[in-house]
């Protein structure tokens, strides 16, 4: 595992390990990942909030403000996939695999909110 790997590992151990002790609901396993999800489904509505302010304003204070929600996102990804029993070596495989898959598919046109998806 490169260095950068170890890194990440490093990052996602130490994620989860904080989570665990600062949200200490008696339940560790990967059951733990719900109520993440959910967490993360929140963080992803304030992503797509910064994302638009920081468009619209460019300003230091906006952009630090995307960087944190995108980091909050992040880091809730994480904490899922170390509660799954995931190590950084498979996410980083199944993002490569995932993005393959992607570049195979046909894509429809945008929708109102300029989400496009594969068609199916």
């Amino acid at each position: 595992m490169s260095n950068e790997l170890k890194n990440f590992q490093k990052l996602m151990d130490a994620q989860r390990q904080w989570s665990d002790n600062t949200f200490d609901s008696g339940n560790f396993s990967a059951t733990r990942s719900i109520p993440l999800s959910h967490h993360l489904q929140k963080e992803s509505r304030e992503l797509t909030e910064a994302t638009v302010n920081c468009l619209q304003d460019p300003t230091e204070e906006n952009f630090c403000r995307l960087t944190e929600e995108i980091a909050d996102c992040q880091l809730l990804l994480l904490d899922i996939a170390a509660h799954m029993g995931f190590g950084v070596d498979i996410i980083i495989s199944a993002c490569r695999s995932k993005h393959e898959i992607n570049k195979s598919r046909k894509w429809g046109k945008p929708d109102a909110n300029g989400v496009v998806e594969h068609i199916r």
